[in-house]
């Protein structure tokens, strides 16, 4: 009955504030919010509460809200008292499993975006700050080298789907300053989220409150995802190939202030993540990178080497889910590259294809469809690609298609599993894994999923 009247009464919110949907979340107990992203409304934030194990009623306590504004903090703190900050028994802080770092790109001096990615779990104490230090080799550019425009987006997967299901942009406040602009008021306030750049080369990501804007609440209630996603032009790749190591430091909350340490009693815990990155002569990781989306239900992979201008692929990835504008603007600046690896998890085939460009009548190969993005070009570009199809969303699907005597297939017959990454330079990434092949042979391949 509680559970009933709870879920009607966010249902008319929903309808009273624009832009406001209810999500259900099944966590211990039900997950229940209400989100609402496009301001202006006095509901511009994504709040959620957990019923009671029994689902007898609201514990309005235990919400958790990672933007709190405006009139929403009422609803978002609950009804309860104030209470002194603690952090609850059983929870812990220590590196998640399955947190990666991707570049957009791994090509020596490209114009790569960057992208941070981690999993938080329910029980798992909030982060206050996040460091990430890159090699003095990589070239900062600045946050206002986009001449104002968002440098990056703050987004997260509430379900945990491989999917984002809603993303905040961050905007440049400087040079060496930026912040999750929450309300969408291209103002910074003092609960956003800021990314600053120090030294040569740190980020320094610091969530007030750790990012609910709560100094009460200092644990996780719900497992999620987040990303941090900075844009192409903020920072380049170093100019020569060869092995990087980045690192990240986590903090937690201080349990005194629910923020930064006070000096005084249990300090906040800390950890480090590091990640070895290979910078090399193509767009395409040395092996598979973490962090790409798998949630195609159907693929197929065809090769064909019958020598010179006989020499084909064609890959199709159908039936996925992925954010409206995952494979970005390719007509304009956001430049895409396949990658094929074998089983011992080796690059064995790096399809490239530039943003931009005309053909030799001048028609631009890039053209956005009433389905999404297409590049056709009749002759191949220099590694043989001649159609790319791709459509983002809840039906998302890809298509690329190469052909003639520069398409750099690779010596059959290959180890399964074959996968397959279709990358953007933003950082965006479409996966098909084939563990089984349905022939495999000198000159042919073929798989299919499932």
């Amino acid at each position: 009955m509680h559970r009933a009247v709870a879920t009607s009464a966010l249902a008319t919110l929903s309808l009273l504030c624009s832009g406001c949907f209810v999500l259900l979340l099944e966590t211990g107990g039900l997950g229940l919010g209400l989100l609402c992203l496009e301001p202006p409304n006095p509901c511009s934030c994504a709040a959620i509460c957990e019923l009671d194990y029994a689902g007898t009623g609201l514990a309005l306590d235990a919400c958790f809200s990672p933007f709190e504004l405006g009139e929403c903090s009422a609803f978002a703190r609950g009804a309860a008292a104030p209470r002194a900050p603690r952090i609850p028994p059983g929870t812990s802080y220590e590196a998640p499993a399955g947190a990666w770092f991707a570049l957009g790109s791994y090509q020596a001096g490209a114009e790569s975006g960057q992208q941070i990615g981690f999993p938080i779990g329910g029980g798992v104490v909030e982060t206050y700050q996040a460091i990430a230090t890159y090699p003095a080799d990589f070239v900062w550019h600045g946050f206002d080298a986009l001449g104002g425009a968002p440098v990056g987006a703050f987004g997260f997967d509430v379900d945990r789907s491989g999917t984002v299901d809603f993303e905040v942009p961050v905007l440049p406040n400087g040079p060496d300053d930026a912040y999750v602009d929450v309300d969408r008021s291209g103002t910074p306030t003092p609960l956003d989220v800021t990314v600053q750049h120090q030294g040569t080369h740190q980020l320094v990501v610091t969530l007030p409150f750790g990012g609910d804007g709560n100094p009460v609440s200092l644990s996780s209630s719900f497992a999620l995802s987040a990303r941090v996603t900075l844009f192409p032009g903020v920072m380049a790749n170093p100019p020569a190939p060869g092995p990087q190591t980045l690192s990240v430091a986590f903090t937690s909350v201080d349990a005194d202030t629910g923020g930064p340490t006070d000096a005084a009693g249990d300090e906040p815990a800390s950890f480090l993540v590091g990640t070895d990155v290979e910078i090399a002569s193509g767009p395409c990781p040395p092996a598979p990178a973490e962090g790409c989306n798998a949630s195609f239900a159907r693929a197929s992979l065809a090769i064909s080497d019958q020598g010179g201008e006989r020499r084909k692929l064609a890959l199709k990835l159908q039936r996925g889910a992925l954010e409206d504008d995952a494979f970005g603007h390719p007509a304009t600046d956001t430049s895409h590259a396949t990658c094929l690896y074998d089983g011992s998890g080796a690059l064995v085939a790096e399809l490239p294809v530039a943003a931009g460009g005309s053909d030799d009548r001048g028609k631009p190969l890039w053209k956005e469809t009433a389905h999404g993005t297409r590049y056709a070009n009749p002759v191949g570009n220099d590694a043989g690609v001649t159609t790319v199809k791709q459509r983002g969303g809840p039906r998302a699907k890809l298509q690329v298609k190469g052909r003639g005597a520069a398409l750099p297939l690779p010596a059959l017959p290959l180890t399964a599993p074959v996968v397959v990454q279709h990358r953007t330079v933003e950082g965006a990434c479409a996966e098909a894994r084939f563990d089984a092949l349905t022939r495999n042979e000198p000159g042919r391949l073929k798989a299919k999923l499932p």
